[in-house]
């Protein structure tokens, strides 16, 4: 069984009897929450309140991690920027950037393809420099020529794995800045 989160209370048996559902839980610590947190909550009532077997301290408990990372601008929009719901809301709020960014990343990804399988990938000669930098890491002969092309490599499945996660890495890193870089725009709080 693993371990139980600091913040709560339950205990072992409790977990043992089974019942409890994450969806209550969070559903309980959001509306009690809703008021000393100043956010809105959409939830009014719960008809099964007590299977979140969420206690008092519990909700003190929470209530102060949240203030304590809310008080530092960087470590709250840190955590905003790693929610999968605002994730979803800055995609479509900034859906050019994102689509602008990811363009690049696949662009390198079908040089990969076209380099691997040829005869069934359209030829792929010029990468975006800062995605060619990241491919150059593991696929050092991925030069462009004099006329600014880029080779087509023979690469065995290895070559072609190793790029292939090198360039979804830092793709996923330079999302992830993105992210932190929208959010740190939209935060109203402490323009830190």
């Amino acid at each position: 069984m693993p371990n139980p989160d600091p913040l709560d209370d339950l205990q072992a048996h409790q977990l043992l009897e089974g019942g409890l559902d994450d969806i209550e839980i969070r559903t309980a610590l959001r509306q009690a929450l809703s008021n000393a947190l100043d956010f809105p909550e959409p939830s009014r009532d719960m008809l099964f309140r007590e299977d979140a077997r969420v206690s008092s301290n519990v909700i003190d408990n929470v209530a102060e991690a949240v203030t304590a990372r809310d008080e530092t601008p960087a470590r709250r929009r840190a955590w905003i920027a790693a929610q999968p719901g605002w994730r979803r809301f800055l995609r479509r709020r900034f859906d050019s950037r994102f689509t602008a960014q990811d363009e690049r990343w696949y662009r390198a990804l079908d040089y990969l393809n076209y380099c691997l399988n040829p005869d069934q990938n359209e030829a792929i000669t010029y990468v975006d420099a800062s995605v060619l930098a990241v491919l150059n890491e593991v696929l050092p002969a991925a030069v462009p020529d004099a006329a600014g092309q880029l080779p087509r490599l023979e690469l065995n499945s290895q070559e072609y794995n190793d790029a292939l996660t090198r360039l979804m890495q830092a793709r996923e890193t330079e999302e992830s800045l993105l992210y932190r870089r929208l959010t740190d725009q939209q935060d109203p709080n402490d323009k830190v």
